[in-house]
């Protein structure tokens, strides 16, 4: 289930990003392409980028002597991505959870029941 799950999620991910950065590079999101946009976009596209595609890479080569260092490069890649979330606009899906909960909590409390 992980390599499937990893293999789908990678894929669809370089291929988002990929798209993000062409059309942002080639001004078709006028509103995003100004330079500051853009340079924050950058960031976030390189890390998933890398992250998926070297993830791609160790699951095409696991069967090669290049499998161990690969796959060393992918875990490290997506810790660091974990790892600066909270610097990142991406703190936003902590947050929301966290938010959700609250809602849920006062909604309990507010009627005695779980609705």
């Amino acid at each position: 289930m992980p390599v499937l799950l990893g293999t789908i999620g990678g894929a669809a991910l370089v291929i988002g990003w990929s798209g993000l950065a062409s059309a942002e590079g080639r001004g078709l999101i006028p509103d995003l392409a100004t330079r500051s946009w853009i340079a924050k976009d950058y960031g976030p596209a390189l890390g998933g980028s890398s992250s998926s595609g070297d993830g791609l890479g160790a699951l095409a080569l696991r069967t090669t002597a290049v499998y161990p260092t690969l796959l060393l490069v992918h875990l490290s890649a997506v810790f660091v991505c974990f790892a600066v979330a909270p610097a990142t606009k991406f703190v936003h899906l902590f947050y929301r959870f966290l938010a959700l909960g609250r809602d849920r909590m006062e909604l309990t409390d507010a009627t005695g029941t779980d609705t």
